[in-house]
């Protein structure tokens, strides 16, 4: 079947009612967490320079905010709190709309559509992000690096790593944590020869300004230096320090998400250990809400990309955001 055949059927079958319709059957008592990073307009330098996986242009994301009011009842973060503790039930095809890391853009950009269509979301934070006086996120050079051959060997050349052989998977872990247990002066001195773009604003938040996020961005945690906690030999720590900034700031300290995906067993019991009582995953299922219990303690989220998966001509595609979310697993 061609890919214009293939596209029409999928146009032709969201117009008709019947891809919503599946959804509003197939998943009417489930909490589909969506996650979003940045959100940019197309003709900033910050959007062309971004990692293109992880960022949305700002029409893109309106886009994706209709999609979601159309086929979703957004809730906040205290009404799965709620669900959690048992407390409360969630709506019907309830959805939650999270942000990772701290990107300057999620308050510049990301937050007045969300007000303008009353909606709430949550930003999980990388809470030294704030603090930071650098313009550029340190982990955002380790991106570009791991992008440029020659860039990344001689990253490599600058960071000390255990003696076996790492994938590149691996070994992208392994220098993020490496820096994480660095100062900034120091990460960015081994950084700035080998990841230069050219100058821009500053992408992160800065501390003063994260009351204006509320009412409608609340905080949640996102480990300390958002180093991969499955990794790292003294993740509590980095989950202790993350719960005091949260509580200094006035956050939902009870909340957080873990840095790229990385957790395990014994990462959820440290989180639990550091005072988070609930834990977001990047397990792409949608959690049940229908049942007698309540809902788990430990979330997953779907990462929501503006990519070939979602676009149709190069324009966000509603029919190929039906197919994308859908039809996802529902977790056991």
């Amino acid at each position: 079947m061609s890919n214009r055949l293939k596209s029409w059927i999928r146009q032709f079958a969201y117009d008709l009612g019947l891809m919503g319709a599946l959804h509003r059957l197939r998943n009417r008592r489930t909490l589909t967490v969506f996650m979003f990073h940045r959100v940019l307009p197309r003709d900033s330098v910050a959007y062309r320079h971004a990692e293109k996986e992880f960022t949305f242009s700002l029409d893109g994301f309106e886009r994706a905010l209709d999609f979601i009011a159309k086929h979703y009842q957004v809730v906040d973060h205290d009404a799965v709190k709620a669900a959690v503790d048992g407390q409360g039930r969630l709506p019907s095809r309830a959805a939650l709309i999270t942000f990772d890391d701290g990107w300057r853009d999620t308050l510049l950009y990301a937050r007045e559509p969300l007000a303008r269509r009353g909606m709430k979301a949550v930003l999980f934070l990388a809470t030294e992000v704030p603090t930071l006086k650098s313009a550029r996120w340190w982990q955002d050079q380790v991106v570009q690096a791991r992008c440029d051959e020659k860039g990344w060997h001689r990253l490599l050349d600058k960071v000390n790593l255990p003696a076996p052989p790492l994938s590149q998977a691996q070994l992208s872990i392994a220098i993020t944590v490496a820096l994480s247990r660095l100062t900034d002066d120091e990460r960015h001195r081994s950084l700035d020869d080998v990841a230069r773009v050219e100058p821009m604003p500053r992408q992160m938040l800065f501390e003063d300004e994260l009351p204006q996020l509320a009412p409608v961005i609340a905080l949640a945690g996102h480990g300390h230096t958002h180093a991969p906690l499955s990794a790292h030999p003294d993740a509590l720590s980095e989950l202790v320090a993350s719960h005091q900034h949260l509580q200094h700031w006035g956050g939902d300290s009870w909340s957080m998400s873990f840095p790229h995906g990385a957790y395990d067993e014994r990462c959820l019991a440290l989180a639990r250990e550091a005072g988070f009582t609930v834990c977001f995953t990047s397990d792409p299922v949608l959690m049940r809400t229908g049942s007698a219990l309540s809902l788990s303690s430990k979330i997953g989220r779907i990462h929501l990309p503006e990519n070939q998966w979602t676009c149709e001509r190069g324009r966000l595609s509603h029919p190929k955001l039906a197919t994308y979310l859908f039809l996802r697993e529902h977790a056991s």
